[in-house]
């Protein structure tokens, strides 16, 4: 991967995790320590090695696999609600008095069906 696609695919994860900070957030749960949330703006503006960037993508991505999990597992253990699943397939939980959303096309079969099984208790 080049430098450029390294910068948008961090550029597209911060986003996605909402903001430079959050992204730290992320790398804090994978690896128990992160970069500042300036060393990830910086990352983002094309500031760094390849490799640094390389590894604020890869622990992304593994920090949001986790809440994933995370969330499913919550779900099942009844310790997080399930509110509402848009027609596109986002499914909103409310878990630790945050509104987290998961995509459903992200999970596995089984994990969907537990979070469509959660929200129609929660309907009744």
């Amino acid at each position: 991967m080049n430098r450029e696609q390294l910068q948008r695919q961090l550029n597209e994860l911060v986003e996605l995790a909402g903001s430079d900070r959050a992204a730290v957030d992320y790398i804090l749960k994978v690896k128990g320590c992160a970069p500042t949330h300036s060393a990830i703006y910086k990352a983002r503006k094309g500031s760094g090695t390849d490799y640094t960037v390389a590894c604020y993508i890869s622990d992304i991505k593994e920090g949001m696999n986790m809440l994933k999990q995370e969330l499913v597992n919550a779900v099942t253990e009844q310790r997080a609600i399930v509110t509402q699943i848009d027609h596109d397939g986002t499914a909103f939980i409310e878990y630790n008095g945050q509104q987290r959303f998961l995509e459903m096309k992200d999970l596995q079969l089984q994990d969907r069906k537990v979070i469509n099984d959660a929200y129609k208790v929660y309907t009744k």
